[in-house]
Parts: structure tokens; sequence; C-alpha cells
């Protein structure tokens, strides 16, 4: 199992780099009291910080 998971991982992290991509479980998340995203941060080095938004 731990084979499968860690290439579902590796896929994960190949597929982020596509513009447009973005995998939610590569980012930790802290939220303000009204719900609205305080910080976003890359759970592990090489993943992209910013987002671009079109």
């Amino acid at each position: 199992m731990e084979k499968t998971n860690g290439k579902r991982q590796e896929f994960l992290e190949k597929v982020s780099e596509i513009e447009g991509i973005y995998v939610p479980s590569l980012y930790d998340i802290d939220y303000n009291n009204d719900g609205t995203i305080k910080r976003m941060l890359p759970k592990k080095r090489g993943i992209k910080l910013r987002l671009e938004r079109e």
C-alpha cells in the first residue's frame, strides 16, 4: 500500500507543476476568523508558493 501511496504523492507533486492546477494536500492553510485565507504555505520545498488566477 505504501508503494502506491508514494506513487500517488509523486503524481500529485508532478501535476501541481502544470499551470492552473492546484493540489490542496500540498499546502498548509491558515484561515482568518471570517473564513478568508490568512496564510498558505507549501508543505514541501519545491512546491509553488504563488498561484496565479486568470
